[in-house]
């Protein structure tokens, strides 16, 4: 195992066991949660937009280039997934309201899936 596999190995990992804002949801509850953001027409918050967009351009680099392998980028876009359930949930339960706290915690949430992407992608 090179450095850099070791490296990126342990920043997704670190990303995918970070505390999820939602505690563990059941799988009900996120199908609920996705029904009614859909039928409100609820696509995320503006707010974050714009970096869901920027992950998901990494991560299709990352492929692009090879920096990233299938596996890796399976994994991140897991996580990205999963921060968009937590704004799912939120919305059903604030509409468009974000509090501070919850706006902060998605925050966070995407700038350490971007930091893992660009670590994963790092040359050795």
């Amino acid at each position: 195992m090179t450095i850099r596999t070791f490296l990126a190995a342990a920043a997704s990992i670190a990303v995918l066991a970070s505390p999820a804002l939602v505690h563990a949801q059941s799988a009900e509850d996120l199908a609920d949660a996705r029904q009614y953001a859909a039928v409100e027409g609820f696509h995320g918050y503006p707010v974050f937009r714009g970096d869901e967009a920027r992950i998901r351009e990494q991560i299709r680099d990352g492929r692009a280039d090879g920096s990233l392998t299938t596996a890796q980028a399976d994994d991140f876009r897991a996580e990205l997934s999963r921060i968009q359930d937590d704004e799912a949930l939120n919305f059903r339960d604030n509409g468009w309201e974000l509090p501070d706290y919850v706006r902060s915690g998605l925050q966070d949430n995407l700038d350490d899936l971007s930091s893992a992407i660009d670590t994963a992608r790092a040359p050795a």
